[in-house]
């Protein structure tokens, strides 16, 4: 893949599931190459590159995974670097490949 636009949504649950923060779509190729150029999606990107084969640039021609992230990683991140309040939470990836919507990832959790 030489071109993968990714949108990343944050939704606190409420009710329901409500937008909380922020939604972006960045180019994930172009972020790579520089991501301090998306603040939101780098600090995601960091809770789990040191635990994923997402280690070079684009072209991407294999799955990519995260594998064996330890809890205490995304607790340090969410609780200190940027101190959420207790509550349900979603993030919601959905990936593109020319044009074309490829997967949506949802990942649910809680802080309390």
């Amino acid at each position: 893949m030489l071109q993968t636009p990714v949108n990343v949504a944050f939704f606190k649950r409420y009710s329901n599931y409500r937008r909380f923060m922020y939604n972006v779509t960045v180019d994930f190729c172009r972020f790579l190459k520089n991501p301090s150029s998306s603040p939101f999606v780098n600090f995601w990107y960091r809770i789990g590159v040191n635990h994923s084969n997402i280690n070079h640039t684009c072209p991407y021609n294999h799955d990519l995974r995260i594998e064996k992230l330890p809890v205490e990683v995304v607790n340090y991140q969410v609780t200190e670097v940027l101190p959420l309040p207790e509550g349900d939470y979603l993030i919601k990836t959905t990936w593109l490949a020319y044009d074309i919507k490829k997967v949506e990832v949802q990942i649910f959790g809680t802080l309390f």
